[in-house]
């Protein structure tokens, strides 16, 4: 969703997005529906998605995107030699700028990434820079949370899914809900937090994601 919403409203973010397809599994094909639509266009998609997977149709998601260069961690390791080299302070800091700017613009967009690391950060033959993998991506901002009622215009998005990139970088205050999730031995926060009436305990069990 993240990458679609990306690649039409705000392009030089993340690589293009060229396609969303759902291929099911060889049982369905000709049986619930036309086997020439299933690759046609998003319409299709959806369609299957509304009508089919609510009878827990097998199958499988395919996203076709662009190709766009290769992560900082491994460009930085081929490039070493010449990074610490004459200008390496110069390099590194254009390099860090141009990653900061782009964590900017998707926050701009109204974006969290929640992975922000050095394996999610595309760059180009040209030095071009663009974000990848948006699973845990979730909006800056809602006119709606779970665990808050009444909210009157726009909040704040909160999450109770503390497990933010890589174990390294999750933030002290993930550190604390995993911490108290371990605790109470949560295995899925949603489910738990379904039996959770009182606003104010609720409220204990999620982060700000900005």
């Amino acid at each position: 969703v993240a990458l679609s919403f990306l690649n039409e409203y705000y392009p030089g973010i993340a690589p293009n997005l060229y396609r969303v397809l759902f291929e099911p599994d060889v049982d369905y094909i000709g049986k619930r529906f036309p086997q020439e639509d299933i690759f046609q266009d998003l319409d299709t998609f959806n369609l299957v998605l509304e009508n089919e997977l609510k009878s827990n149709m097998n199958g499988y998601i395919v996203m076709v995107s662009e190709y766009f260069g290769e992560n900082i961690s491994e460009y930085i390791k081929r490039q070493r030699k010449k990074m610490f080299s004459i200008g390496r302070e110069k390099k590194k800091k254009k390099l860090l700028y141009d990653c900061l700017n782009l964590l900017r613009k998707l926050h701009s967009a109204g974006l969290s990434h929640l992975d922000f690391t050095s394996h999610n950060i595309l760059i180009s033959d040209n030095h071009e820079i663009r974000l990848c993998d948006f699973g845990k991506a979730t909006p800056m901002y809602t006119f709606n949370l779970r665990h808050i009622n009444n909210i009157n215009g726009i909040y704040p998005f909160e999450s109770c899914a503390p497990y933010v990139g890589k174990v390294r970088f999750i933030p002290p205050e993930c550190w604390d809900l995993i911490k108290k999730q371990e605790e109470l031995d949560i295995t899925y926060p949603l489910e738990y937090l379904k039996s959770i009436t009182d606003e104010e305990e609720r409220k204990t069990f999620y982060f700000n994601v900005s």
